[in-house]
């Protein structure tokens, strides 16, 4: 091998990774692993311990068990993991187009004696999806994990599922884009218009769902969220697909905008056909408009309460962080879209943030629905008003 590798162990499975430090000659935390010779992202091992979860849960009462495909593999863990770890998974087809990726995936199968599942092809992703989409041989899983956004080999993906109960696992690392910093590039991209808000991670959230189902209505399905998620750097969502144009009509319907106002914080989800209005009606002030996005809930709650007793069965090296990602999605669901930040709100009020157990508690007090978001430790979502939750927080600190 013309780079020097290290062996680490995720999961079940036990990887060669070209090595940074004597790659590079510098400390790891100084160099993005972009510039290894083949890329592995070790803080993503979270995202693959829940993806094991949540696949073993859709596989339930598979009789024939089910067929994967991940076009953007790099070392081939993800893949491999499912082989291992998934015992529903009857085959894995993994692929990249970089040469020395292939290569080295090919020697971690081997090592991890996954051969008779796992096979992998040197071909550009993009290609790799349309072949299995034009030789009518669609896959039940398709798994997106790319280096930055997913957006290029959102239509493929599309076409190369199962459309009857197929799912879409995707991953979106352009976090600059999706939250508004880089507005022009998340417009380029996913035809939306993101909102540089306190709730930004949701709505960059929102719109990759929006994009992803966009892919998929366009070919007479519908989908579903059944799980999606922001951590750290990334979005994650999982997407089951539904077969036929009425579901295909149900799904479009849940797409809209979200206009926004900056003076009070007012916000409000509108449907795709409904007249957007340019001024506030609680304050006056000017609206803002983000979207396409999804309007709908994230995440299906028996899906979910289904992943958290999965998870407890799993030896995952994230189980914790994995099991508060979910009963705080839980906890989440079924409350109005959009959450607040308690830390934005009391430097607006000019005043020391309270805790937000307080905060949470009085809105509950009062009669509406209130609880802590994944999105942010020091975020909330509540189905009272922009001028309500002020005035409670307020309340709080008296």
């Amino acid at each position: 091998m013309e780079y020097p590798v290290s062996i680490v162990r995720e999961g079940r499975a036990t990887i060669m990774i070209p090595d940074l430090v004597k790659h590079l000659g510098q400390k790891t935390h100084q160099v993005s692993s972009k510039k290894l010779p083949v890329f592995y992202n070790p803080r993503m091992e979270f995202n693959r311990d829940l993806s094991v979860v949540v696949l073993n849960v859709f596989t339930q009462n598979r009789k024939h068990g089910i067929i994967i495909c991940e076009p953007l593999t790099g070392t081939g863990i993800r893949g491999i993991r499912y082989a291992l770890e998934v015992p529903q998974v009857r085959h894995i087809i993994i692929g990249d187009r970089n040469r020395t990726s292939v290569e080295l995936a090919k020697k971690n199968i081997t090592m991890n004696n996954v051969s008779g599942k796992v096979s992998i092809k040197h071909m550009d992703a993009n290609l790799h999806l349309s072949s299995i989409a034009i030789e009518k041989s669609q896959v039940d899983v398709v798994d997106l994990d790319p280096y930055g956004s997913p957006a290029p080999f959102l239509d493929s993906a599309a076409r190369a599922v199962n459309k009857n109960n197929g799912l879409l696992c995707i991953t979106a690392t352009d976090m600059p884009a999706l939250v508004g910093v880089i507005k022009r590039i998340c417009i380029r991209k996913y035809g939306s218009v993101p909102l540089k808000t306190m709730y930004a991670h949701e709505t960059a959230l929102r719109i990759l769902i929006a994009a992803s189902v966009l892919s998929i209505t366009r070919h007479g399905h519908g989908t579903q969220p059944i799980l999606a998620h922001s951590t750290d750097h990334y979005v994650r969502i999982y997407l089951k697909i539904h077969r036929g144009k009425e579901m295909a009509k149900q799904t479009v319907s849940r797409l809209g905008y979200v206009s926004h106002c900056d003076r009070c914080f007012t916000r409000e989800m509108i449907a795709l056909s409904e007249p957007m209005g340019k001024m506030c009606p609680e304050c006056g002030g000017p609206l803002v408009i983000g979207g396409p996005l999804w309007t709908d809930e994230l995440a299906d709650r028996n899906f979910v309460n289904d992943c958290i007793k999965e998870a407890k069965k799993l030896q995952l090296g994230k189980i914790n962080g994995v099991l508060k990602l979910l009963h705080r999605i839980d906890g989440e669901l079924e409350i109005s879209p959009t959450f607040y930040d308690v830390h934005v709100l009391a430097k607006r009020l000019k005043m020391s943030s309270p805790p937000l157990s307080v905060v949470i508690s009085n809105l509950r007090r009062q009669g509406y629905l209130a609880a802590r978001t994944h999105f942010k430790n020091t975020g909330f979502r509540t189905n009272a008003s922009a001028r309500e939750v002020m005035d409670i927080l307020k309340s709080a600190m008296v």
